[in-house]
């Protein structure tokens, strides 16, 4: 089953919402932009199994410690443009 995980990203708290193939969603919650929060989140993805794709809006400076600590859990991480959006 392969799950999406789509990231807005923002300076404090992040919003996280994953989705099956089916779109029913599994996940839809604020994530505060810290490592515990961070890790608590890559325990929940790592629970709904499949093979997931984790797409974030923005590359760098507040989503830096984010996409490091997905890529470090093996997560698979996109970027996905906000005009794409």
């Amino acid at each position: 089953m392969r799950i999406n995980v789509g990231v807005d990203v923002a300076k404090d708290t992040h919003w996280v919402v994953a989705v099956n193939e089916q779109g029913e969603v599994l996940l839809d919650r604020a994530l505060d932009n810290a490592p515990s929060a961070i890790e608590k989140l890559i325990e929940d993805l790592g629970r709904l199994g499949g093979e997931r794709v984790v797409g974030v809006d923005l590359l760098g400076g507040i989503a830096t410690l984010l996409c490091a600590m997905l890529l470090v859990a093996g997560e698979k991480v996109v970027h996905v443009p906000g005009l794409v959006v």
